[in-house]
Order: C-alpha cells, then structure tokens, then sequence
C-alpha cells in the first residue's frame, strides 16, 4: 500500500504538460499587462474618456458611441464600462492593465472551449494567443477592441454548446453575441450567423431555453434602444462603396493571427521596432504561413462536412458561415484594409489554421512548424516590447509618443499655466490636440494662471525613430 501510495504522489509526464501548458497560457495572458504606460494615445482614446467624462458629470449613461470612418457611431457599450471605471479612478494605466487582463484572459477561456469541441490539440491555443495584434489591440483604450474578447467568448461558448448541448453555454454565447453590436456593428458578421446557425441545427434547445432568451432579447432591446433608434434614423449617413474584390478580403485573415503588416501600427519606425534584426526578420517572415494555414483548414473541413458521424461537424459549418457571413459584410460595405476589421471574426481563423496544425503535427517532418511559429510570434512580441519602451512609442499618427510620455507632459503644462502659449511639431499632437487636453484634465491639479507671454515648444526629444517628445521653453 505504501509503495502504491507513494507512487501515486509521483507527477506523470503528462501532469507536467498540463502544468507547463497553464504556465505559458496565463504567462501570455499577463504579458499585455507590462508597462501599460507604453500604449498609444491618439485619436479615439481621448474622445472616448472625455466623453465617459461628460456624462459621469451629467449623470446619465451614454445612448451612442464616438463617431467612426464610415459615417457611422459606434456603440454606447465600451462608454459605459469607461464611466463605470472613471467613476472609481482616474489611473489610464490602471485601466490599460485590467483592459488588457480581461481581454486576454476572456481569449484564452474562448480559445480553450473551442480547441475542445473542435478536438485539436490544445497547445494550439498559445500559439494563437501569442498574436502580436492581440498584443497591441489588448491595451489600448479604444472601443473597437472590446469585440476581440467577446468573439472569443460567444464563438467558444456555442462550439461547446454544439459539443455538449449544455444550455448555459448557448445562452452565454447569445449574451456576448448580443452585447457585440453594442460595440461596433461589424459584429453583424458573427451575431447574424450565430443566430441563423442555432435556428437551423439547435431549434430544440432554443424552444427549451425560450424564456430565458426573451429576458435577454428584452433586456438588450430596453439598454440600446436609443442606439438602435440612432442607427435607423441616420442610416443614409453611412457611407458603403461595395465591390467583389472587397468580398476576399477574409481571405487574408490569417494576417491577424502572424506578424506581417504592422506597419500600420509603427508607420516610418517599423524597421526600428519589428525589424532591426535578421533574427526578428526571419521570424516576421516565418509567420506569413498563417495565412495558407487558414486556406488549407478551409479545404480540411471537407472531410468532417460530409460526415454527418462527425463530432465537430455543426461546428464547422458554423465557423464557414461566419467566414461567408463577413464576405457578404466586407463585399457590401467595401471595408478592407486595417486588421482590426477582422476583430469580430477572427478566432475562426484560428480554428482553421489549428485544422492545418493538427495535420502538421501528424507527420514527423512538419510536427516542428506549429511550435516554431509559436516562437517566432513570442520573439516579434518581445521584440516590440523592449523596442516600443526604449523609443517612447513612435512617430506619426497611428501609435505617436506612449501614453506614460504624454502624461509627464501633460503635468509639465499644467505647472507652467494654462495662458501659455504652446507651439509643436510633433504629428500627433497637431492631429489630435485633444490627447493633450484630456490628459491635462485628469492631471488632477488645476492648472496655474502664468503670464500671457510664456512660450513652450513640445518636440521630439531624441533620435529620428524616437516617438518620445519633451517641453522646451523657447
């Protein structure tokens, strides 16, 4: 018995591995949580604080959104968790760190449903949490990113639905599904499928859960209904130029899930911080297989389609309607471009890809590129880490001086008075003064009245990469 015993408090190999798989898990989760000083702040950031503001200071919720580019506002979801947050503090890095948190920590539990009813191997998971755009967009303080954590949610939670047909599960995708065109209506590509999918192949278990979705229906309907009311009214404000060839842009959805393009972040100072290596060159390049990874799980779902003894049958047919869901979405709107528009949608690329990984993985000569593609997202990550802290963001106007940055001169404006007058040359804050304004608002000491004549320049304080600015009296 004792022999027994005691071989039994022996950890297995495989204890190991759900140790180690935990490890790297929460290591990811928590890494967008470093140094939240070092985000951007821009355009929208500042828009949507003032905003969440102003309304705190008129005690009401807000009905609508900030504006988007194409005419039309976004939802009134993320103003409300920002005035909920700037009701207990002020702290932008405080809230960069719990943004990021929940985002990636929300991610990793969609993911983690969605490997299971997809039966793939679950170390695929890490690999897709190591994204350098789910990096990015996890910390910034913008609305549009709010979708990424919720798609993960809803389209994990109904694949284990689908898995178990367990009801809890249908009605948390609902609800996650249903509070995403509070954010942004590209959810339209995820909500609409999600839905039709459940009247098709779940007519059952929705008749069961009937009541409890009337409630949810209800409740949505009451909490954006000056939302809803806005979009309708001011529909013809909404500006669409359609075309097929914006119908393939999901083809390239694999962008999202590797390393290539984030120029659109970083602009001129791309080389400086994902580039300035061949190590980091070859690793950028490397993860340009995402994207015929995504097209090959497209044509692997053939075999599981026309089985109907399949396990993760429905699931897939539900992944593939969102794929042609955002086509259709894509092809009317005309929306191509910035990866974000795939933020909605995007972990059903990564299920297709795991599809293209447990292939991989299956032969001994090509079971090294899934891991190998997982070191060469976590080496650009880390590359962006060190290079974005040591610049002090970037120049231009998609990342610009880091948040941390901007608020050291915020405070610096705020001792030298309000009357002064400032001049810059810094891109940013000519684009978007009201960066600067906001964060000297939140300063939380009242700026001093000076004489009228006091002159200050804000500019770049180093060398020609650097995003880092500082005050000079002149």
């Amino acid at each position: 018995m004792e022999a027994t015993s005691h071989a039994e408090r022996i950890p297995s190999s495989q204890s190991y591995t759900h140790y180690a798989w935990w490890a790297v898990v929460l290591a990811l989760c928590f890494c967008p949580t470093l140094l939240p000083g070092d985000v951007p702040w821009i355009n929208d950031e500042p828009n949507l604080v003032i905003n969440a503001l102003r309304l705190n200071q008129a005690h009401r919720f807000a009905e609508l959104g900030i504006e988007g580019s194409v005419g039309v506002r976004y939802g009134p979801a993320p103003t409300w968790l920002y005035q909920g947050f700037l009701a207990l503090s002020r702290d932008l890095e405080l809230l960069v760190v719990l943004r990021a948190a929940i985002t990636m920590v929300g991610c990793a539990i969609g993911l983690m449903w969605l490997a299971r009813a997809l039966r793939v191997n679950r170390w695929f998971v890490p690999i897709t949490l190591a994204s350098p755009y789910l990096w990015l967009y996890s910390r910034g303080i913008w609305d549009n990113t709010f979708l990424i954590p919720l798609a993960a949610l809803s389209i994990g939670a109904y694949a284990e639905f689908l898995s178990h047909r367990r009801r809890t599960f249908l009605l948390l995708a609902m609800t996650c599904a249903l509070v995403m065109p509070l954010v942004h209506l590209m959810a339209l590509a995820l909500v609409v499928p999600l839905f039709l999918h459940a009247a098709i192949f779940a007519r059952g278990d929705l008749w069961r859960a009937r009541y409890p979705m009337l409630v949810l229906i209800g409740a949505w309907l009451v909490i954006g209904h000056g939302y809803f009311i806005w979009q309708i009214n001011n529909h013809s404000l909404i500006k669409t130029s359609g075309n097929l060839v914006a119908g393939t842009f999901p083809f390239i959805g694999g962008r999202w899930l590797s390393a290539i393009s984030l120029d659109e972040f970083f602009q001129d100072s791309y080389r400086e911080v994902v580039s300035n290596s061949i190590v980091l060159d070859i690793g950028r390049s490397f993860t340009v297989l995402m994207l015929p990874a995504v097209w090959v799980g497209m044509i692997l779902t053939r075999d599981d389609l026309k089985s109907r003894a399949s396990e993760r049958r429905e699931a897939l047919i539900f992944i593939l309607m969102i794929v042609g869901a955002q086509m259709l979405l894509n092809g009317v709107t005309g929306a191509v471009g910035p990866a974000h528009y795939f933020n909605a949608t995007w972990p059903v690329f990564a299920a297709l890809s795991w599809l293209t990984f447990e292939r991989l993985v299956a032969f001994r000569w090509t079971r090294w590129i899934p891991a190998a593609l997982g070191l060469s997202l976590v080496l650009v990550v880390g590359a962006i880490i060190v290079r974005i802290h040591q610049l002090g963001g970037t120049r231009g106007n998609a990342y610009g001086p880091t948040l941390a940055n901007q608020i050291e001169i915020a405070h610096a404006l705020n001792q030298y008075g309000a009357d002064a007058r400032i001049r810059t040359n810094v891109t940013n804050f000519q684009q978007f003064p009201q960066g600067l304004a906001v964060l000297r608002m939140l300063d939380g000491q009242p700026a001093r009245t000076t004489r009228a004549d006091t002159a200050l320049t804000i500019d770049y304080a180093a060398g020609p990469a650097s995003g880092r600015v500082a005050l000079f009296p002149r």
